[in-house]
């Protein structure tokens, strides 16, 4: 299957989400709070003995830019006890990273609802797709009970759509 192919199928898939969200189809909007991907290096702890990096690491890379939105906004992914979980995860391997490369990792929100949110996220090597990953997460506080996500956060989570 060609490259073209497999990134329509991909954007074909989220179609009714950009009636939600936004598009999908213009990657380069797909941004941090800075307005860029976040990057990541490769180093050593995050691949096998062949230099290539473990499939779990993907997920690290996708939970670390998720909490970075946060982080540069001077906020934190909790607040009152509650705080946002993981409900399901949806990925692809496209490709792989390997050693020493830089990743650059996208965040897009395709649907925001009172307890939980949709997210998708992509992760490129010099450009090229290698990892997509769609999740829900939902705003989880104590006692295991799902609640309602504060207007400042929905405020927050809104400006990703």
């Amino acid at each position: 299957m060609g490259k073209k192919l497999k990134k329509l199928l991909i954007l074909k898939r989220y179609t009714k989400e950009r009636k939600k969200c936004g598009d999908l189809s213009n990657h380069s909007k797909i941004t941090t709070t800075k307005g860029s991907p976040m990057q990541i290096r490769i180093y050593y702890k995050d691949t096998d003995c062949g230099g290539i990096v473990y499939h779990s690491r993907y997920l690290d890379f996708c939970e670390m830019t998720r909490s970075e939105l946060f982080f540069q906004a001077g906020m934190k992914p909790y607040v009152d006890g509650c705080h946002f979980a993981l409900k399901s995860i949806d990925c692809e391997f496209v490709s792989f990273a390997k050693l020493g490369d830089l990743l650059d990792v996208s965040v897009k929100i395709l649907e925001l609802k009172n307890a939980s949110f949709r997210i998708f996220h992509e992760i490129r090597r010099d450009g090229r797709l290698i990892f997509t990953m769609e999740a829900v997460l939902v705003f989880l506080c104590e006692g295991g009970k799902i609640g309602k996500i504060p207007p400042k956060y929905r405020e927050f989570l809104e400006r990703f759509c």
